[in-house]
């Protein structure tokens, strides 16, 4: 069997994992369950993409696999183009803010009050993403994951639990970690956090 083949029967084969996984998420009522059934499922998600993210392979970056992430997860679908594309960062971190009634900022990173109330909306089941924004450059977006805040020495505050991935950078991306994992100190004033309003 030729490496494409490989590739192709490998991910058929997480596809069909990945929808039954997506059809029972639907009926996970319990916060404990919620909390590590998204992780469980990011965690396949990331080990099949960062797989796959070599030179032959398909390569997904922290855009497509947040927008990927908040559709199957949360069935949100605000960051496809009109030919069915993930936008990309900047454009994701864009569109949220011409659409208020769409998603909310929280504030900002450097606020204790924000990273708080973000971990609550996680909790709860709502979609949260911090993002940085860079001009002329690619920007980055992450997941606010249910769980705990946690200190972070980094940044001095308690931040947290996310999941961020980086293309070509396999051994960066993570689900289930600290914000500031995903964001330098120097950054954590210029992340927004944004929450979804339904």
């Amino acid at each position: 069997m030729n490496q494409f083949m490989k590739r192709t029967v490998k991910l058929a084969a997480f596809v069909f994992l990945m929808l039954g996984t997506f059809t029972s998420l639907a009926t996970i009522n319990r916060d404990d369950d919620w909390q590590s059934y998204v992780s469980d499922l990011l965690n396949q998600f990331l080990s099949c993409t960062a797989d796959m993210a070599g030179p032959n392979g398909k390569q997904y970056p922290c855009n497509k696999f947040l927008v990927m992430a908040l559709d199957k997860v949360y069935g949100i679908k605000d960051f496809y183009d009109a030919q069915g594309k993930a936008l990309l960062a900047n454009q994701i971190i864009q569109q949220m803010r011409i659409t208020p009634d769409t998603w909310t900022r929280l504030g900002t990173g450097a606020d204790q009050n924000v990273l708080t109330q973000a971990q609550g909306y996680a909790n709860h089941k709502k979609a949260v993403v911090a993002t940085l924004y860079v001009p002329g450059s690619v920007g980055h977006v992450v997941l606010v994951l249910p769980g705990d805040l946690v200190a972070s020495g980094s940044w001095g505050m308690h931040v947290p639990n996310s999941a961020s991935f980086f293309l070509n950078k396999p051994n960066k991306s993570y689900v289930s970690g600290p914000l500031s994992k995903a964001f330098s100190a120097a950054d954590k004033g210029n992340v927004e956090i944004w929450g979804r309003s339904f």
